[in-house]
């Protein structure tokens, strides 16, 4: 969502990018059940491009916070208080990691209403630590033949 923008008048302008565009890429979220829920709801709208989900790269803790702040990841940001504590997750051994996340979005990359084509990764400028983390989740038994990786 938007702020000053109504869902509706988001997912009309959506509809009428269609034509033009050949996938759609998510905002930076931090919550599988919201990205389902918001990709069901522009399926809902008519909206039939395959989507890339935003999510943040392995990226450091501290520049994390400071980014989801500044460009209002409100909801995820809530949502990681309220499940299992922002602070808490940031201070885990070795810091944020998109690993949980990636496992709960892994079974829709083939679901063809989701049709989740992949993933943008957000880097925030810490390319070589992402790539890493891809590098090693695409090496994984976890991720292995789910295609959310490419």
């Amino acid at each position: 969502g938007h702020p000053l923008i109504d869902d509706k008048e988001l997912d009309r302008a959506l509809v009428d990018k269609q034509p033009f565009a050949s996938y759609v890429v998510s905002q930076l979220c931090f919550d599988a059940d919201t990205i389902l829920g918001w990709i069901s709801d522009i399926r809902d709208s008519g909206i039939r491009l395959p989507v890339y989900v935003g999510l943040p790269g392995a990226v450091d803790r501290k520049k994390l916070l400071q980014i989801s702040l500044k460009v209002g990841v409100g909801d995820s940001v809530r949502f990681l208080r309220k499940q299992s504590g922002l602070v808490g997750m940031l201070l885990k051994p070795g810091g944020y990691s998109p690993d949980e996340l990636v496992e709960r979005l892994a079974p829709y990359a083939g679901d063809r209403h989701y049709d989740i084509a992949g993933l943008h990764l957000y880097t925030f400028n810490q390319v070589e630590g992402t790539e890493q983390w891809r590098q090693r989740m695409l090496g994984s038994k976890k991720s292995s033949g789910t295609g959310v990786l490419r």
